[in-house]
């Protein structure tokens, strides 16, 4: 949802201002400055991978990827001295071409790392590539932002950040980002005015999280209820709880017995995501 309304907000193959121009950030001064005004390439990798066994099982995802990409770039910049065997240099050629930076959209990033549908020699090839596009000495001429989206911290390897030019922000560590996360009580407010539903009842339900001192609640049940106006859990259509098993199973620094006190309604200390290595050297 977030990555779609970036790639909207900021890609210049699309006229978005009517989407934007009744919301808070239209009150920006740099509103205007950045609408519109950048090529996006926006990946959604758990897709993609999905899309390559359907369409080519015969190559690498790596492989796949770079050839899609490719493939519209030819498309959308046919003026564009392309390399079609070095990605990164086809994204110089496309800027000097045209002048544009890129601002890269990449959702579910890590989904090759969590989902372990990889060998650790494709692991290892598709972090190359990320690290290739954004730690290129050249990177920053031709690259406005990146933004990336995961459930897992940014990949090791050896104990070092693959991508140690990024921020990370998460939900135990937001930052100034925590009203982002999802809808505001005020917000909350406001839909349940503007949808008539009962406010007391939607906290019921949908009761949400508190970050950095901020309560939010879900977006994606909220605008589930909007769109069906059925109070049920909608969290468990966008995943699978036995995703979850193996981690639980894996006692990672007592997570198990965590959960076993949150669902006995009892507080547990703020988990620590700087323990957690997520290191390629460290795997099994």
């Amino acid at each position: 949802m977030a990555a779609e309304m970036l790639n909207a907000y900021y890609s210049s193959g699309c006229n978005s201002e009517s989407v934007f121009d009744h919301l808070n950030i239209s009150k920006d001064p740099s509103f205007k400055q950045h609408l519109n005004q950048y090529i996006t390439v926006f990946l959604n990798i758990q897709e993609m991978y999905f899309l390559k066994g359907l369409r080519n099982n015969n190559i690498g995802f790596v492989q796949y990827l770079c050839k899609e990409v490719f493939k519209e770039l030819k498309q959308k910049f046919p003026k564009a001295e392309l390399d079609e065997n070095n990605l990164i240099e086809s994204f110089k050629a496309v800027y000097n071409c045209t002048g544009k930076k890129f601002v890269f959209i990449i959702d579910e990033h890590d989904c090759p790392f969590r989902d372990n549908w990889q060998s650790e020699n494709d692991k290892t090839e598709y972090l190359e590539l990320i690290k290739n596009i954004f730690k290129a000495k050249s990177a920053d001429n031709y690259i406005a932002l990146a933004y990336l989206t995961g459930v897992l911290p940014i990949v090791k390897t050896n104990s070092q950040s693959a991508l140690n030019n990024f921020n990370e922000f998460t939900i135990v560590s937001s930052s100034n980002f925590a009203p982002y996360f999802g809808f505001t009580n005020e917000e909350v407010q406001k839909i349940c005015k503007e949808q008539n539903f009962s406010y007391e009842k939607v906290k019921l339900w949908y009761g949400g999280y508190i970050i950095n001192g901020v309560e939010i609640s879900n977006p994606y049940s909220i605008s589930k209820l909007v769109a069906h106006r059925v109070y049920m859990s909608h969290w468990p259509e966008a995943a699978s709880y036995e995703e979850l098993i193996p981690y639980i199973e894996h006692k990672y620094d007592g997570v198990k017995e965590d959960l076993f006190k949150l669902i006995n309604d009892n507080k547990i200390e703020k988990p620590n995501k700087n323990s957690f290595c997520n290191d390629l050297s460290l795997s099994e």
